[in-house]
């Protein structure tokens, strides 16, 4: 089981790092994702089953540089 949060108001793409799927192994069936969304508003739960994410699992490189770098070293430039 994994628990993944998103403050959208529709539940977004969701990363599963490559060292989780490897890791489960036979444990596979067992592996659900709880996505919380909308949690600033009306929080939601959806839940996806073993099935629906091996089966549309789309595997991608994802470089992933995260908000709070972005925030903290970036330099803001006014634009107008």
């Amino acid at each position: 089981m994994e628990v993944k949060g998103q403050s959208g108001a529709r539940a977004s793409w969701v990363w599963i790092k490559p060292t989780i799927v490897r890791n489960l192994g036979k444990e596979i069936g067992d592996y659900y994702i709880y996505i919380v969304y909308d949690i600033k508003d009306q929080p939601k739960l959806k839940i996806l089953d073993p099935d629906i994410i091996f089966k549309n699992l789309k595997i991608d490189t994802l470089f992933l540089l995260k908000d709070k770098i972005i925030n903290t070293y970036g330099k803001d430039i006014r634009l107008n």
